[in-house]
């Protein structure tokens, strides 16, 4: 018995849009995993000669056109809605960075610098790139901090 469904990129993105389509337009969150960029591959055309390199480097690249039809949905939807609800920032983070890995057997830099990307409300162009270190946990507090909003004590 198989343990691991495999669904390709474009249907789980399929799966979130139609998901993203039906909310109300206030905050939300939504968990996306792409399996894509796993072994084994599954390519639209096999290479000749096999290259898992090349392999891997095309399983990002679909991946990465995947994400972009979920931010792309997103800025627009984010655009479209009215002033009080454009004040949510779009977040996206990676799992792991472009290093294949066995999911903590290898934990070298490549896996664990993961990419975030933060689009906040009425920004307009390109973007800052920062070499900081901060973890998971320093998520939540740093949205707060950007939407100048006060965390609420237990």
């Amino acid at each position: 018995m198989a343990l691991i469904r495999y669904r390709r990129g474009d249907e789980v993105a399929d799966a979130a849009l139609a998901w993203l389509k039906a909310r109300p337009r206030k905050p939300f969150f939504c968990w996306v995993h792409f399996y894509d960029a796993h072994r084994p591959y599954y390519l639209d055309e096999p290479l000749d000669p096999p290259d898992l390199n090349r392999a891997y480097e095309i399983s990002i690249g679909y991946v990465d056109k995947q994400i972009a039809r979920l931010v792309d949905y997103s800025a627009r939807r984010t655009c479209s809605t009215t002033r009080s609800s454009s004040r949510w920032p779009t977040m996206a983070r990676g799992w792991h960075s472009t290093a294949r890995n066995e999911h903590g057997l290898l934990l070298y830099d490549e896996v664990m610098r993961v990419p975030l990307i933060v689009r906040l409300p009425g920004a307009r162009g390109g973007g800052t790139a920062s070499d900081a270190t901060v973890a998971c946990v320093d998520i939540t507090p740093t949205l707060l901090d950007l939407l100048h909003i006060k965390p609420r004590r237990p």
